[in-house]
């Protein structure tokens, strides 16, 4: 009888933790993944084509409601950028090149992807940027 009880009261108290787990919000932290973290750009991918340049830093600073992409050469990308932490939807607007992105391919992707942006991934260390699933700008932070 008492191994009943000690199996009754397991199974109660793992309900119980499952319960609470399961009632957490899955919503991400916006400004502990975005706001005032300095995302350097790892590659652009578009499709089965990995663009990046170890030579050059592309990189990309999000404040409350505004975003600076510096590029080399000291050109940016600026804009306005909105994200929802459940949906993980992402879009920019007034995304607007500062300087001649000239034949720079990856700062183009870079101003393609931001004005075309639908949704993010990631957390603290990496943060994908989505045009599209198979295409997307990939952040890192360390």
């Amino acid at each position: 009888m008492k191994d009943i009880t000690v199996l009754m009261k397991r199974t109660i108290l793992a309900m119980m933790m499952f319960a609470t787990l399961a009632s957490c919000s899955k919503e991400d932290d916006i400004d502990d993944i975005f706001i005032e973290r300095d995302w350097k750009l790892a590659f652009v991918q578009e499709g089965s084509i990995r663009r990046s340049n170890p030579d050059k830093e592309y990189s990309i600073l999000f404040a409350e409601n505004t975003f600076q992409a510096t590029l080399p050469g000291g050109k940016s990308i600026t804009g306005n950028w909105k994200a929802n932490g459940d949906t993980r939807e992402f879009h920019c607007a007034n995304v607007r090149a500062n300087g001649s992105l000239g034949n720079d391919t990856i700062a183009r992707k870079m101003l393609q992807i931001l004005t075309n942006a639908q949704s993010y991934d990631g957390d603290t260390h990496y943060l994908k940027i989505k045009e599209q699933n198979n295409v997307y700008l990939q952040f890192h932070n360390y």
